[in-house]
Parts: structure tokens; sequence; C-alpha cells
């Protein structure tokens, strides 16, 4: 964002009604622009984003290279000296199946009990019906000799691909 703002002109009289190339002015030029951290904004941005996230999510990353910036509103600029701004910003959000809230906890048992007991294709079928799940990677029974998921919940660990 640039303001530019021209006064105090000089023409040159005597080429008034003759052609030219080229001619000189002088005069007043002052130039206001808008200059902010990124940094602070990415914080900023991670921070509303963050708490948007209910407790079985994390935010891993943001893609600062990214960042798109659009000014919505520089009315105030000149007189106050701020902008509203919009930020677009591409990030990765991930299952946090070691959060702790009660919340995650209850969901993360029942998901183990839906799993109990079952075959890896069964599984495979509950787990893609998760919402919060995208993909299932892996499903993993030891020892290989056993053909359902173990029926005591805590035998059943749950990863994600960025654990």
């Amino acid at each position: 964002l640039l303001r530019i703002d021209f006064s105090d002109y000089v023409f040159p009289k005597d080429l008034v009604g003759t052609e030219t190339q080229t001619i000189e002015i002088s005069g007043k030029m002052n130039v206001a622009g808008l200059v902010f951290s990124e940094s602070k904004v990415e914080r900023l941005v991670l921070e509303r984003l963050s708490a948007t996230l209910d407790d079985r999510q994390r935010l891993l990353e943001i893609d600062n290279h990214s960042a798109e910036y659009r000014v919505l509103d520089a009315s105030q600029f000149a007189d106050h000296g701020w902008v509203k701004l919009s930020v677009k910003m591409v990030g990765v959000r991930s299952l946090n199946f070691d959060s702790s809230s009660p919340q995650n906890m209850a969901w993360k048992i029942a998901l183990q009990e839906e799993l109990s007991q079952k075959t890896a294709v069964e599984a495979r079928a509950i787990l893609v019906n998760q919402p919060e799940i995208e993909r299932v990677m892996d499903i993993q029974i030891f020892p290989a000799w056993k053909k359902t998921l173990p029926s005591i919940l805590s035998h059943i660990e749950l990863r994600t691909a960025f654990d």
C-alpha cells in the first residue's frame, strides 16, 4: 500500500502550446507506505488459528511463503496510520492423540472400544468413517499370527503420520 501526494507543481510556462518530447516539472512528492513484520503477522495468525482448534487437533506448521495479504480498508491510514488486512496462509493441522483433555480422552477411548477385537479391514472401515481422520496410513496387528486388534484398550496405539 503506497500513498503518493504531489503538490506545488511548477510547469515551464514558456513551453505552453509548443510540442516537445520532454519537459522539466518541479514540485513536492510525499510518499507514505505500509510496512509490517511478517513474523509478527504469522505469530498472530498462529494464535488465532490455534484458538479455533479443538482439543483433538494441533497446528503443526504454517508455510509463511504461502502468505497472501490484501488490504480490505485503508480509509484510516492517513489519519490514524492503520489498515485492515486480510491474510491467507497455508498450514498443516493434525489430530493430537496425546492431548489429555477430557474431551479428547473420551473420544480416543470410544474409538479404541470401537476398534477392539476388529480385523484390520474392519478397523480401516471404522477409521475412514471418522470425520477427524483424513486418511488411514497403516494398521499393524502384533503378533503377526493374530487376526484382530487387542481387547485391552491400552494396547491399541493410535498415531498420526506426523508423530
